[in-house]
C-alpha cells in the first residue's frame, strides 16, 4: 500500500494504491498540516496511517511535517519536481522516451507551468488566476463559494453581456472560430451605453438563482449596472490577511455591483 497527499492552498488532494487500484479523494484545505491531519486525511480513503512505511507529501505546506508521524517516514517532495513527474505520468507510456520535453499546468488556485524533461524540471510561468479567483470572485459577486452553484449561473448567464465577442471587434470571422466567441473579457463592462443597449435587448449579464439556503432572488439587469456605476464608486476599503474582510465587503460589493431588480 503506498499513499501520498498534495497539501494545497484551497484543497487537500490524497491518493493510495491499494492492491494495484488507485484510488482518490479531497477536502477542503483547514489549518496547518499535522499528524491528526494527516491521519484523518488517509482514514477518509479507507488508509491507517499505521500500516503506511512511508507517505509522500507536497505542496504549498508540506515542509511544516516532521521527517516521521510514528513508525511512518514523511518524504516530502518539492512542487514544482511535484507537478512536473506527476505529468510526465500522465503524457508518457511505458514505450515513450522519458526525455520528451514536456510543458506540465498545475492549474489549482492559482496556476503553474513547469517544464519536465527526464528529471529536469523548471518553473516557467504561471499567473495568479485559477480556481481561487473563481472562489473570490463568488464570495464577493454572487455571496457564494459553492463551486456547483457558481457553474449553475454561469450556464444560465450570458457571457457577452460582460465581454465583447468577435462580432463585436472584428469585420469578419477568424479561421473556425465562431462569432459570439470571447475576444476581449469584461470588455463591454467599460461601455456603459453598449451595456444599455445590451439590456434592451431583453438579455442579462448575470441570471443567479435563490442560493441553498433559500435567501431573496437576484435579478441582475445590465442597465441598473451601468447606472450605478455612474453613480457610486466603490468605496468600500478591502483588508486581505487570510481572507477578506471589512464591512461585509461581499455584501456591499454584491448591492454595487449586482443591484437587486
Amino acid at each position: 500500500m503506498q499513499a501520498a497527499i498534495d497539501f494545497g492552498i484551497s484543497n487537500i488532494d490524497a491518493v493510495a494504491r491499494i492492491d494495484g487500484s488507485f484510488h482518490y479523494w479531497t477536502r477542503r484545505s483547514q489549518g496547518t498540516p499535522d499528524h491528526a491531519s494527516v491521519r484523518d486525511i488517509l482514514a477518509e480513503g479507507g488508509v491507517p496511517l499505521a500500516s503506511l512505511p512511508a507517505i509522500a507529501v507536497t505542496g504549498g505546506q508540506h515542509k511544516v511535517l516532521p521527517s516521521r508521524l510514528g513508525d511512518c517516514a514523511v518524504v516530502g517532495v518539492p512542487e514544482v519536481i511535484a507537478i512536473g513527474r506527476g505529468g510526465q505520468a500522465l503524457a508518457l507510456g511505458e514505450g515513450d522516451d522519458p526525455s520528451t520535453p514536456l510543458l506540465v499546468v498545475s492549474a489549482g488556485s492559482g496556476t503553474a507551468v513547469v517544464s519536465a524533461r527526464a528529471s529536469s524540471y523548471a518553473h516557467v510561468t504561471g499567473t495568479g488566476v485559477g480556481g481561487g479567483t473563481l472562489l473570490g470572485l463568488g464570495r464577493l459577486l454572487l455571496a457564494t463559494t459553492d463551486v456547483a452553484m457558481i457553474d449553475e449561473m454561469a450556464v444560465r448567464g450570458d457571457a457577452n453581456g460582460a465581454d465583447l465577442a468577435l462580432r463585436d471587434v472584428v469585420s469578419g470571422p477568424i479561421g473556425t472560430l465562431p462569432p459570439d466567441a470571447t475576444a476581449v473579457n469584461f470588455g463591454r463592462l467599460a461601455r456603459l451605453d453598449e451595456l444599455q443597449a445590451h439590456h434592451r435587448s431583453g438579455r442579462r449579464v448575470l441570471r443567479p438563482s435563490a442560493d441553498r439556503t433559500g435567501s431573496r432572488r437576484f435579478r441582475h439587469r445590465a442597465g441598473r449596472v451601468a447606472s450605478r456605476y455612474r453613480r457610486q464608486r466603490l468605496s468600500t476599503r478591502f483588508a486581505v490577511a487570510g481572507g477578506v474582510t471589512g464591512r461585509s465587503v461581499g455584501r456591499h460589493f454584491t448591492r454595487i455591483a449586482l443591484p437587486h431588480g
